[in-house]
């Protein structure tokens, strides 16, 4: 598929296998109908031919955020964290972190490339696992951990030495990287080029996401905060992440707490291959609105032969 001009258009297309064509860019007040085939626009979904031009398609195209540095970065470090676990005279540095991070990137990159037939395989996994992982890890926490009381859970408010001026700024600025939680549910319009029903399958999808992991999230969030007994120590953790402070109070082992450990490790690795899966995506939709530098190479999509 290479980009060319039809005859008479003043937009560029991509010219793709059997003669239809995909419009890069056209003038905003023209509709789909104008570019597609009779063919395709037969079987275009319905909300696209009433609702749609090309302006709102190219506007949901650059919608949601990047987070795959970051999932790759938390990859990385628990990985690192798992090292510190089971070996003490292990003294983890930065730069260690930084190749760990680079090779969760390379090997992530590389089942999205290669194994990228297998993507639906490894969603159908993931779901499985983030639902029957759940109530375990929950199980063992509130049964095994020590608790703290229910006034400091609920009544107890502190900046923790953040320096802000007060409990509601640290409130605030907090709840920024609190979102993190939820923010893959955007994911999927990114991927609603791929998706059949795209109209009506990508908002409930959405919907979904939230109506099912909100509540999974909250009682998590409760579970832990009754779980760590001393803030301090649960931020002075050697691994970095209190999570893994919380795992260690609960089990009383290190296979105990790299066990659960890994379980998370697997669910953000396959929540970090979704990500960048959604995000090339993204990227390959800009790129064909020549939205980026090198527009014409990201954008280009070459035929697989027959």
């Amino acid at each position: 598929m290479a980009p060319s001009k039809k005859d008479g258009d003043s937009v560029p297309v991509f010219e793709m296998k059997g003669g239809s064509a995909l419009v890069c860019d056209a003038p905003d007040n023209q509709t789909l109908e104008t570019y597609l085939d009779p063919g395709e626009w037969e079987n275009l979904d319905p909300v696209a031919k009433e609702g749609f031009t090309l302006h709102d398609q190219r506007d949901m195209q650059r919608m949601g955020k990047n987070i795959v540095a970051l999932d790759c970065y938390l990859v990385g470090t628990i990985v690192q964290a798992l090292i510190v676990i089971n070996n003490e005279s292990y003294a983890a540095s930065s730069w260690q972190a930084t190749l760990l991070i680079f090779a969760s990137v390379i090997g992530i990159g590389i089942f999205n490339i290669f194994g990228v037939k297998h993507l639906p395989f490894a969603e159908g996994v993931f779901v499985v696992l983030h639902f029957f992982a759940f109530f375990p890890i929950i199980i063992v926490i509130l049964v095994l951990a020590p608790k703290t009381t229910a006034s400091n859970v609920f009544l107890k408010f502190t900046e923790n030495g953040s320096g802000w001026p007060s409990t509601a700024w640290a409130t605030l600025v907090g709840q920024v990287s609190a979102m993190f939680s939820v923010l893959g549910s955007d994911s999927v319009a990114h991927m609603a080029e791929e998706v059949e029903d795209a109209g009506s399958v990508v908002p409930r999808s959405m919907v979904w996401s939230f109506m099912i992991n909100i509540p999974f999230t909250f009682g998590m969030v409760i579970s832990y905060l009754y779980c760590i007994t001393s803030l301090d120590d649960a931020l002075a953790d050697p691994t970095g992440y209190p999570f893994i402070y919380v795992f260690r109070q609960a089990t009383g082992s290190r296979a105990g707490t790299t066990g659960m450990t890994v379980v998370i490790l697997l669910l953000l690795i396959m929540i970090t291959i979704s990500a960048m899966a959604s995000t090339s995506r993204q990227t390959f939709a800009f790129a064909r609105d020549n939205g980026l530098p090198f527009s014409s190479w990201i954008g280009a999509v070459s035929a697989l032969p027959e």
